[in-house]
């Protein structure tokens, strides 16, 4: 073989060895965020980091799209694709919803009413959810008295609600991001795995995103 011809064939081989890593790279999910409350750039970013943080660290590659008013990627004009998943946040709960066993709520120290915090449309338990919720408002209500940031709660919620999206039959766990209700306690003990998904949550969302179709 010629010595051009090997660096050709080397030059291919490394090519297509590239190809092959930037694929197996690529985002398996992309999530459009829309922020109907008007939280603002700063909080949205912030909410956004922090779900990115958590699903990241459940080993799903995501990308993130701003597609606000005025976020980065406003605005989404095309059509979602099947890997594409919705979230809103929107300013309060509708009280329909609210009652809804499968709702994320946090539970007060009083024992006061429980404030909802985000809600995801779960309907075939064999398929993807498309879109979920979460609640600017109570987010802030919770803040104030936790002394966590509206931010990292919207956050929190908005990851706990794509895991609800991607999980079959829409369930809570016993522990770790996807239990249900939250509470007050919680939140201030802070407590690194009360805000990750559980072990066996991470095997089943990775396993949930191979398995579906591109």
């Amino acid at each position: 073989m010629s010595h051009s011809v090997l660096r050709a064939v080397v030059a291919l081989s490394t090519l297509a060895a590239a190809s092959t890593q930037l694929h197996a790279e690529a985002p398996r999910l992309v999530i459009r965020m829309y922020d109907v409350a008007a939280v603002g750039p700063g909080v949205r970013a912030e909410a956004m980091r922090t779900a990115a943080d958590i699903v990241d660290h459940a080993g799903v590659m995501v990308a993130w799209m701003d597609c606000s008013l005025g976020g980065a990627d406003h605005p989404c004009r095309t059509v979602p694709g099947a890997r594409e998943l919705v979230v809103r946040i929107m300013p309060a709960p509708d009280a329909a919803l609210s009652r809804s066993r499968e709702a994320l709520s946090i539970r007060a120290f009083s024992g006061a009413v429980d404030l909802q915090l985000g809600f995801a449309a779960v309907g075939d338990p064999t398929r993807w959810g498309i879109l979920a919720t979460v609640y600017y408002e109570s987010a802030q209500s919770v803040a104030r008295n936790s002394g966590v940031p509206a931010s990292r709660l919207l956050g929190r919620a908005i990851a706990h609600e794509v895991g609800h999206l991607l999980l079959p039959g829409g369930r809570h766990s016993p522990s770790g991001l996807m239990r249900a209700p939250w509470v007050y306690e919680e939140l201030v003990e802070n407590r690194q795995e009360d805000w990750v998904f559980s072990p066996q949550d991470r095997r089943q969302l990775r396993a949930a995103v191979a398995r579906q179709p591109d």
